[in-house]
């Protein structure tokens, strides 16, 4: 909170910060990241305000696509975290407003820990295939470790894993799709999560 040469020496300078000032900052850092916030901060009233904004970050209208696909919901991550709300704080992955040259960008650590889980996803009519797409960027990755994407719809579950350097290159930006085939599905629900034999890679979404 405060350096200079000794403590309040007169014949030097020192440098203060007003921690009152940053509170706000604070407070919702500690929320965020700690396990056992202090009460006194009130974190439920932060999520609740959180969980809000992130959803309303969300597109969620239907348009048609060229490709004659009608868009359910983008995350683009820009204020929050969006539809991807379901993790518990401690198992979240880490949201950056930037990183290599995108706006809103989740970090998957390879860790086992973090993880990418989203709330329900309810479509207005049944659907028998939905589509799939992501931006990902990888790094550190092995040939035996993989990126997964978990699906669940009211009638099917099931996943899809991209293998490192054989399904996607390293240390570039890549898209990947897949489709799901699913009879009268009426919901869907994701969870991404990094499959790998060490702890030094990363993973980035930004959509």
């Amino acid at each position: 909170v405060s350096w200079g040469i000794g403590c309040a020496r007169a014949d030097y300078l020192g440098v203060y910060a007003r921690i009152s000032s940053q509170y706000d900052w604070l407070r919702s850092n500690v929320c965020q990241k700690s396990k056992n916030p202090p009460s006194s901060f009130d974190c439920e009233s932060i999520e609740s305000s959180i969980t809000q904004q992130d959803a309303s970050d969300s597109i969620t209208t239907p348009t048609t696509t060229s490709g004659g696909w009608n868009i359910i919901v983008t995350e683009e991550f820009r204020r929050g975290y969006g539809i991807f709300t379901a993790d518990s704080k401690s198992n979240r992955a880490i949201r950056y407003n930037s990183a290599k040259g995108k706006a809103g960008v989740i970090r998957m650590k390879n860790d086992g820990t973090s993880t990418l889980k989203s709330s329900q996803i309810s479509v207005e009519n049944s659907q028998n295939k939905f589509k799939v797409s992501m931006d990902l960027y990888a790094v550190n990755m092995s040939h035996e470790d993989n990126i997964c994407v978990d699906y669940q719809t009211s009638t099917t579950q099931g996943e899809k894993c991209w293998k490192a350097m054989h399904d996607f290159n390293l240390s570039q930006w890549e898209t990947k799709t897949f489709e799901i085939d699913a009879e009268d599905a009426k919901s869907l629900r994701l969870r991404l999560r990094v499959d790998a034999s060490s702890e030094s890679g990363d993973v980035l979404i930004s959509r």
